[in-house]
Formats: C-alpha cells, sequence, structure tokens
C-alpha cells in the first residue's frame, strides 16, 4: 500500500490497514517530520468523524494499553462486547443476499 503523508485520505486508508500500530506510528511521524503534521491532524479528525473508525481508534487505544499492563473496566468490557457483536451483525446484513428471509416455521402458511 502506498501512503501519501500529504494525503489525509491516504492516511486514513494506511491507518485501517492495522490502527493499532499505525495510531502511533502517525503521532511518531507528526513529531519527527513536522511538514506532514497538518494533513495527520486532518487524518485524525476525519477518523474521529466517523462513528466506525472512532470506535476503531477506541479499541486500538485499549489494545495498546491492555499490552501495557492496563486493565479494562467492566464498563470498558462491556462497550468491546457491545461494539463487537455490532460489528458481527453490520457484517451479517452485508453479507445476505438480496431478498433473504427468515425460513418459514414449520406448519406455517405461506
Amino acid at each position: 500500500m502506498h501512503l501519501d503523508l500529504n494525503n489525509p485520505r491516504s492516511i486514513v486508508s494506511w491507518w485501517q490497514v492495522y490502527p493499532e500500530r499505525h495510531g502511533p506510528q502517525l503521532s511518531a511521524l507528526a513529531r519527527l517530520q513536522p511538514q506532514f503534521a497538518a494533513s495527520i491532524r486532518e487524518a485524525r479528525r476525519l477518523i474521529d468523524d466517523d462513528p466506525l473508525l472512532a470506535e476503531r481508534h477506541a479499541a486500538a487505544r485499549r489494545q495498546q494499553a491492555l499490552a501495557r499492563g492496563w486493565v479494562p473496566s467492566a464498563e470498558d468490557r462491556e462497550l468491546d462486547q457491545v461494539a463487537d457483536s455490532q460489528s458481527l451483525d453490520e457484517e451479517g446484513a452485508r453479507l445476505a443476499p438480496p431478498g433473504a428471509e427468515e425460513p418459514a416455521a414449520a406448519g406455517a402458511w405461506h
């Protein structure tokens, strides 16, 4: 994948591949190469403004914290479970063939 640090959309696409790793790398790039800081800030704004990407960002931050020894609260674990079930529901709806319906109950009239 090609990363164009002048293009916020390119940065977002790159970040989506591996948020747990690419988030910290973007922070380092913004510090080490300030000429790209504005486009990196814009990419972060795009991520935070999109509900699905914002949730992935939050999950990536929690994953990083776990790697450093942070223990999630019960509320954090519950939020992760809700996010996981929502993403599974969305994926199932996306993969269902058009016009797919629940099978009729035994003995039901059509």
